[in-house]
């Protein structure tokens, strides 16, 4: 299932309509709000990262360390382009 990770994004304010099992239907532009996320694969991961970076307010996510899999440093790059970062055990 490759759409999995829309319904973490729904959470977040995106207006999607799954139209089966490997697509999608995306209505923009979204204004993304902050929550409580989890990484369910690599790619799904760090396109969750990138959402959280557009979000005004703390998004955590979950399982990140499925994003460190494929991602080098990616949280100081992401910090170097003004993102604000932190890593917890939580």
């Amino acid at each position: 299932n490759r759409v999995g990770y829309l319904k973490e994004l729904e959470r977040m304010g995106l207006k999607v309509k799954i139209q089966g099992k490997n697509s999608a239907k995306i209505f923009g532009p979204a204004k993304f709000i902050p929550t409580k996320i989890d990484s369910l694969d690599l790619r799904a991961g760090i396109t969750l990262l990138i959402a959280a970076t557009m979000t005004e307010g703390k998004t955590i996510i979950r399982e990140a360390e499925n994003i460190d899999r494929g991602y080098e440093n990616i949280e100081d790059k992401l910090k170097s382009l003004g993102a604000k970062i932190k890593r917890t055990d939580d």
